[in-house]
């Protein structure tokens, strides 16, 4: 097992860092550092913390909340640790994997200087570091979903400005994909699920998505949204976006370290996404849920599995969502629930090594007694394997992920994962189960 440890070190150093930027020597406002705290919990997927020693902490005793409301400046940040041991089947139950992904995020509310309502500029630092777990197990979906290359790079610079009483979205710079299209999460509610899980298609359904310009390589980008519905407190029950994106990631650039050079580069080689969604709720406000459907194409060149080249290739996805549970007498806002979701995409199999994937799962919040923030999850992701492509043996991958969620404190989330791979690689090697004991602290 290789680490690097200096790594880590440095990048706890630049996170403590940035949190000392933010103190300013300004009166508490408790409500808005509350607000700001919740924010970055529930980016973070952990439980937002209360009032509370945990919530002074957080906040620098009133410092970082202070300087947010003074500036429009706010930091939100987290440290991401995994470490995997393969117990049967795979490539190597003798080894093992150990690795960490620090992301640090500065959020300007530009109306606070300028006056401009509706505008932030936003830019993300990341540091990922350590082994990849898939090494050691063969599987071709990832089973860890921060696994890449090792990779210190500004992922994220972007300007977003909402316009027209909130109608209109539109978001320029550099952008993970992701964040904005086929994620299990609704745009006008707050529902959440998937992004729960380790497994990379399980948390995102991106398995069909050629070339998707998404972690660990987001892209330059232009993205609107449109909310016909919407007002000044609610974004409505419907909303449609499409968004434009550099496409040479197909092309073998790496985006995630670079600027804006290539997206210029076209006509040929661009990834351009649709999305139209839904929100409701059940029950009056108790029981939200969500459905979407997307397509994509890129206008690159794909090598078939022939041997041929397609000019473009294009694909499409469905993601839906749903609350099915709530306490007696609980809103919708009320944490402690049980939700289920699904999700299905496709792509063309004589390019795409997975031409259909199907998933779904899902989380319970609250489930044993006197442990309401904790959180148990049960999933699967399923990928069929291309006939076009002569390397597989077999006809698909399937994964199936369960964990719990044990919120130690507010800001320290230790998350016990056990998943069951079926024919990892698709070329023959014995069925895996891996399990993996990931740390998350927010700060």
């Amino acid at each position: 097992m290789s680490f690097r440890t200096d790594s880590l070190l440095s990048c706890v150093l630049l996170a403590l860092a940035v949190g000392t930027l933010t103190a300013a020597p300004a009166a508490a406002d408790q409500q808005d550092g509350a607000t700001f705290l919740k924010e970055t919990a529930d980016t973070l997927g952990i439980e937002s913390p209360d009032n509370g020693i945990d919530l002074k902490a957080l906040d620098l005793f009133g410092h970082r909340s202070a300087f947010e409301k003074k500036t429009g400046i706010g930091f939100e940040g987290g440290l991401v640790i995994d470490y995997s041991k393969p117990l049967m089947g795979g490539l190597n139950t003798e080894g093992d994997s150990f690795r960490h992904l620090l992301d640090l995020r500065l959020n300007w509310n530009v109306e606070q200087i300028t006056g401009i309502k509706g505008g932030t500029f936003s830019i993300d630092f990341m540091n990922q570091n350590g082994d990849n777990g898939s090494n050691e197990v063969g599987d071709l979906q990832a089973f860890g979903g921060n696994d890449t290359d090792g990779r210190t790079q500004i992922s994220e610079v972007w300007y977003e400005q909402y316009l027209f009483k909130n109608k209109l979205r539109l978001k320029v710079g550099k952008v993970d994909g992701n964040s904005e299209f086929a994620f299990v999460e609704c745009n006008t509610c707050d529902v959440e699920t998937n992004s729960q899980f380790i497994h990379s298609f399980i948390a995102a359904n991106v398995a069909t998505i050629l070339a998707f310009p998404a972690y660990p390589d987001p892209a330059m980008s232009v993205n609107a949204w449109v909310h016909p519905f919407a007002t000044e407190d609610d974004a409505g029950w419907l909303y449609a976006g499409v968004g434009v994106y550099d496409g040479q990631g197909q092309s073998g650039t790496v985006t995630g370290t670079r600027g804006p050079a290539t997206f210029f580069d076209g006509p040929d080689d661009y990834f351009i996404i649709g999305e139209l969604g839904v929100c409701w709720s059940l029950d009056g406000e108790r029981l939200p849920g969500m459905a979407k459907v997307g397509g994509w194409g890129h206008t690159g060149d794909f090598e078939t599995f022939s041997g041929s080249v397609d000019h473009g290739t294009e694909g499409f996805y469905v993601v839906a969502e749903q609350t099915i549970w709530h306490p007696s007498g609980a809103t919708k806002d009320d944490p402690q629930a049980i939700k289920v979701f699904g999700q299905y995409g496709y792509a063309d199999a004589n390019v795409s090594d997975f031409d259909n994937n199907i998933g779904g799962g899902f989380l319970w919040v609250g489930a044993i007694p006197k442990r309401y923030p904790d959180t148990i999850g049960l999933g699967f992701s399923t990928v069929t394997l291309s006939d076009q492509n002569p390397a597989f043996t077999e006809s698909n991958e399937t994964a199936i992920e369960l964990f719990y969620g044990w919120q130690v404190r507010p800001w320290l989330m230790v998350k016990p994962d056990l998943q069951y791979i079926v024919n990892p690689g698709g070329e023959g090697l014995d069925d895996a189960l891996v399990a993996t004991v990931r740390v998350i602290i927010g700060f």
